[in-house]
């Protein structure tokens, strides 16, 4: 998933060989070369002591040779910029200085994500929570700059990394190299850009704060027409010439009619008359009511809820050896406790948390007879002397477990310093020391099985399972599940668009799914799959549609699930 946080092309790594595991500014040492710009190469460091990654921009040699005031210059609007205004999506400036060389250098946030560019090319038009989050978050970045006097002068596609999080999509704007401000004395005299985003009058050598929102709109041209704003404009040259008129905004696309409010915001951000531009502040001001109309335009079909699982009624036990379940308030929790000493029952249920109902039961034959009729939550054993009975107890109980329903959590208690992890060898997925740990223990369970239970995307027993049985493992499918699929969904898309194969993608994002319980993805994915050929291709968009919405909400599950289980 990650993409190089600058704009910088790529050149071969023995260009960059000299410097690579040096220390500049102090405190950052090189590890390896990210790209090149004009006047500028950018490499990934470590900042020493800390650990965190960085991005150091150093200018070219030659440069500084031949424009040397020029490109200080630049290096010290920079900082100058960077420093004036602290943003949540403006990339952190951490120090700048020199080379030992004499090279003008600055250190930076690394921000490892997607860039705009890559989100464009695949998803444009944006679904609307993306459209709403990333745009909503430039405006606010911009109208921060301008508070205080500054242009970017650089904003482009490929210039803003993209960070898909549990939480939402978070926008972070990078590289002020070209950044100036609303007055004489910061203005270099050269005239730089990005073709297809840089107003006619910074192509003219007078920028103004207007010119980022002309920058902006190319952006969101992009984003709602799924078309790149002045596609046939290579140079700064020609774009000038070919934004001499107001353009013309599609009236449909792929179909869909383009809001009025929304083609009137595109044509106020991209008119040729700087000072007829809307300000970052007025559009804010509209967002909401422009996301609302921008929905009705752009969003997927509405996934159908998963049907929520059938609990199995349970009836009444009449075991002579098995006491029925205690009364709890509010109950999340159903425990089975075996203990071969029915006198310590009662004190047992007193370290049990309030939320838990349980059973006891005392011996092996009542055991299997109670679980093979009746699903629990979890199995407490709690009989024998210095754990010897826990152990028999619990070989015996998983030598028959194909036989127990709803595959529950296998837990023993056994007080025996036990060091050599026989419980594992046992079978248990748990081990207590101490009787009064069942106290955190069914605490801890009942917030986690809440907040499972509550899932309505993901499958309640598959997920339950999967926690029970090896959490760790769930928690490397739950991040495989949040940071990879969207690449997934965006890789799908392009080969659907291509009338390439997919079977391979849909293969890997099954499993990604399945792992997680995500059963109505897997089954969505399994159609998109299935459905190959170029005759289906919309029906395969649609899909992908709704694969998309199906993955927001699973993700927000995901996060709750999370918080629950610390």
């Amino acid at each position: 998933m990650g993409q190089t946080q600058t704009r910088f092309k790529s050149r071969e790594p023995s260009q960059a060989r000299p410097l690579i595991g040096q220390t500049v500014l102090g405190a950052f040492k090189i590890l390896e070369l990210l790209g090149e710009g004009g006047f500028a190469k950018a490499y990934l460091a470590k900042q020493l002591g800390t650990e965190r990654r960085a991005v150091v921009k150093i200018a070219h040699p030659h440069l500084i040779a031949e424009h040397g005031d020029i490109i200080r210059q630049y290096f010290a609007n920079e900082l100058r910029a960077s420093t004036r205004v602290k943003h949540p999506n403006l990339v952190t400036v951490y120090t700048a200085g020199s080379t030992r060389d004499g090279l003008p250098a600055i250190a930076m946030e690394y921000v490892d994500g997607l860039t705009l560019e890559t989100l464009l090319k695949t998803r444009a038009p944006l679904p609307p929570s993306m459209m709403s989050a990333v745009f909503g978050q430039l405006l606010s970045a911009i109208k921060a700059l301008h508070q205080v006097g500054v242009m970017h002068c650089d904003l482009s596609p490929d210039n803003i990394v993209v960070q898909l999080n549990a939480d939402g999509p978070r926008a972070t704007v990078l590289d002020f190299g070209i950044a100036q401000f609303d007055d004489a004395r910061s203005r270099t005299g050269w005239v730089l850009g990005t073709p297809g985003y840089t107003a006619n009058e910074q192509i003219k050598g007078s920028p103004r704060l207007a010119s980022d929102l002309f920058s902006l709109g190319a952006m969101m041209w992009w984003a709602v027409t799924g078309r790149e704003f002045l596609e046939g404009a290579p140079t700064l040259q020609q774009a000038f010439f070919m934004q001499q008129e107001v353009p013309a905004i599609p009236r449909t696309v792929h179909g869909r009619e383009v809001p009025e409010s929304i083609a009137q915001l595109l044509r106020r951000l991209l008119e040729p008359d700087w000072k007829r531009r809307i300000s970052a502040e007025a559009v804010l001001n509209l967002w909401d009511d422009l996301m609302r109309a921008y929905a009705t335009f752009a969003r997927p079909r509405a996934a159908r809820p998963a049907k929520p699982r059938r609990q199995a009624t349970r009836s009444s036990l009449t075991h002579s050896e098995v006491r029925p379940r205690s009364n709890a308030p509010s109950r999340v929790l159903d425990l089975l406790i075996v203990c071969d000493e029915p006198e310590e029952w009662d004190l047992l249920e007193k370290y049990l948390h309030e939320r838990c109902a349980a059973t006891f039961s005392s011996t092996l034959a009542s055991t299997l007879s109670t679980l093979e009729r009746h699903a629990f939550d979890a199995v407490v054993i709690a009989s024998g002397h210095r754990g010897i009975g826990s152990y028999l107890m619990v070989k015996q109980l998983r030598a028959r477990w194909a036989t127990v329903q709803g595959n529950p959590m296998l837990c023993m208690i056994a007080d025996d310093n036990d060091a050599t992890d026989r419980w594992k060898q046992a079978g248990a997925d748990l081990r207590l020391e101490k009787t009064w740990q069942l106290r955190a223990l069914t605490q801890q369970l009942s917030i986690t099985f809440a907040s499972i239970r509550a899932f309505q995307t993901l499958d309640h027993a598959t997920f339950r399972d999967a926690f029970i049985h090896d959490q760790h493992q769930l928690r490397d499918d739950i991040n495989a599940f949040i940071g990879w699929t969207p690449e997934a969904l965006m890789t799908l898309d392009d080969r659907i668009a291509a009338d390439e194969p997919t079977e391979a993608t849909c293969a890997q994002l099954s499993a990604v799914c399945r792992a997680v319980g995500a059963s109505h993805m897997e089954r969505l994915v399994t159609m998109i799959c299935r459905l190959s050929a170029p005759d289906f291709r919309e029906q395969r968009r649609g899909l992908l549609g709704e694969l998309e919405t199906q993955y927001a909400a699973a993700v927000q599950e995901l996060h709750r699930f999370r918080k629950a289980h610390k």
